[in-house]
């Protein structure tokens, strides 16, 4: 890899930081049961998360280009999964979640 591409990756990677941290910071913020956050302010952050998670979308899509990643050069480890065990968990995750907030109530069928 040339110093161009270096120099490049290492902006990419600088650029990185501060998306990531504001996915950290505002998602510990609204998941915080000390914190009540208004329908407003709650929205506000949320579009907050999808602005960084576009950003940092755009930042791999990035690395990915100058890595010149191709099919052939990509391996996928595979392994066998229970598909229902996969969705249940989910679910009962999702549950607890809405339970917690008291406010929800889920019916699946």
């Amino acid at each position: 890899m040339s110093n161009i591409n270096i120099t490049y990756l290492e902006k990419i990677i600088h650029e990185m930081n501060s998306p990531l941290q504001n996915l950290g910071m505002i998602t510990e913020l609204m998941l915080d049961p000390a914190v009540a956050m208004h329908e407003e302010d709650k929205r506000e952050s949320l579009h907050y998360l999808q602005d960084s998670t576009h950003k940092l979308i755009k930042l791999v899509s990035m690395l990915s280009n100058i890595t010149n990643i191709s099919s052939d050069n990509i391996k996928l480890n595979t392994e066998k999964a229970d598909i229902v065990d996969l969705v249940n968990k989910e679910i009962k995750y999702h549950t607890q979640r809405l339970k917690r907030d008291g406010s929800k109530e889920i019916k699946l069928s």
